[in-house]
């Protein structure tokens, strides 16, 4: 079966979502558009430019010899080969019990990704029009299921429209003739059943990195939480009979963050002991040089005195706080299989250092380097970058990856540390996800 033994090694196999479909809930009218949540946040039409440059990134994974499922072409050859029965189960396990559903004769592709029906439809008789429930298409494949060192998981999403898109990876995976074999499915999340008096469960791809063979990161913040990484927990350590992953670690992200607020906007693996990283989220004492946070939380205050931005924001204004970020909490198993708290460590960089894990000269910084301590020049520098998503790269072997085009002293600073860039035009993709977040790798090697 297939599995994912880093963040680095070589990418075998991969499963990418078009950006062909989903497109029409993007029409940006005012408190229904998702990116109105991100008023800093902008993003150019058409889209047809944006299909165009997403698709460069299936170019460049076929080019280094990485098998590119797509997934809109799986579920077509699901559909293809499936029976009245089967489409009718498959119907069933996505609408459930929601009434405009499409019939098993009529069941197509566009119904499983954008919904039903899948686009707008004006309703002449009853002068209105019908929009389907929620949005199941996303370019954003890497968030809606995560493969591991022994098997995938199903992602449960925070967000009620992103609810459905894991139903459909599900779909891809356990019925597509080629994927069901090579694919084992460890866990779906949502069939957890929630308690009512704890707190809802969420867990994304995003927010999981895996380090090696025997490690795997899970940030905790906007998008996952603590109960669903404890239910993730549990099902590895008991599914993984040969005990090879050892520890998990739960890393905080404060919040409210812009873009995806997902860890692997703020940390990547280029190369074998070598880490992307977000300065001033992050913090290190074991890296000369590295800035502190501290700096950040002035700018902050010096930022929310200004009389004009309360006059604009008032007291809806909420900076974005990163104390605490980075801080980690390694989990272990005990004797019955189960996670326990062995360590809690101040910042995740610096673990990984002391672990043996990344280089202390390997360590990258989304901006580049600071030139002198306080360098508030670099302070933007990385901030600007950083949400332009410069540090949402994808790793195709050790030392190649994908990475946007825009973000220039990033890039730079990843060039001379020898790593060779495929640089994917940007001029029309949105800011809310990189080519980390557009990829679900599927099968990928240790180095």
């Amino acid at each position: 079966m297939w599995s994912v033994k880093s963040e680095s090694g070589r990418l075998r196999s991969v499963l990418v979502h078009s950006a062909d479909f989903a497109q029409w809930w993007k029409i940006p009218i005012p408190g229904t558009h998702p990116l109105t949540a991100y008023s800093a946040i902008k993003q150019t039409y058409p889209w047809e430019a944006a299909v165009t440059e997403h698709r460069r990134i299936m170019g460049f994974l076929v080019e280094e010899g990485v098998r590119v499922f797509e997934l809109t072409r799986v579920l077509e050859e699901v559909l293809e080969g499936a029976s009245v029965r089967e489409r009718e189960e498959i119907i069933e396990e996505v609408w459930g019990e929601e009434k405009r559903r499409p019939s098993a004769e009529e069941l197509r592709v566009e119904h499983l990704i954008d919904g039903y029906p899948p686009y707008p439809v004006y309703d002449e008789e009853r002068d209105e029009v019908i929009v389907s429930r929620r949005q199941r298409g996303s370019i954003y494949a890497r968030d809606i299921a995560f493969m591991t060192q022994i098997g995938l998981i199903i992602s449960k999403m925070r967000h009620t429209i992103r609810w459905e898109q894991p139903k459909v990876a599900k779909i891809a995976f356990e019925r597509h003739p080629e994927l069901r074999k090579k694919v084992k499915v460890l866990f779906d999340v949502n069939t957890l059943e929630e308690e009512i008096d704890l707190s809802p469960i969420w867990i994304e791809g995003g927010d999981v990195l895996v380090v090696d063979e025997e490690m795997i990161l899970c940030g905790v913040g906007q998008r996952s939480n603590f109960l669903g990484l404890r239910y993730v927990m549990e099902k590895i350590f008991k599914e993984d009979t040969n005990e090879e992953i050892k520890r998990i670690c739960a890393v905080r992200i404060g919040g409210p963050l812009p873009a995806g607020g997902h860890l692997d906007v703020f940390l990547n693996f280029p190369d074998r002991r070598k880490a992307l990283v977000m300065p001033y989220f992050f913090e290190s004492d074991l890296v000369p040089g590295f800035p502190r946070r501290r700096l950040l939380s002035k700018l902050s205050e010096a930022l929310v005195s200004l009389p004009d931005l309360k006059r604009r924001v008032g007291e809806r204004w909420v900076f974005p706080n990163f104390k605490g970020g980075g801080m980690c909490d390694v989990y272990e198993r005990d004797e019955h299989n189960r996670p326990v708290r062995v360590s809690r460590e101040k910042n995740l960089l610096d673990f990984l250092i002391r672990e043996d894990k990344v280089d202390r000269d390997g360590v990258i910084m989304v901006g580049g380097t600071p030139e002198k301590e306080n360098d508030m020049r670099h302070l933007a520098r990385a901030f600007q970058e950083g949400l332009r998503e410069a540090g949402n790269i994808v790793t195709i072997k050790p030392g190649v990856i994908i990475a946007y085009d825009r973000n220039i002293f990033t890039n730079e600073a990843l060039e001379e540390h020898g790593i060779r860039i495929k640089r994917l035009p940007s001029a029309h993709l949105d800011m809310l996800g990189g080519p980390h977040c557009m990829t679900m790798p599927l099968q990928r090697d240790l180095a």
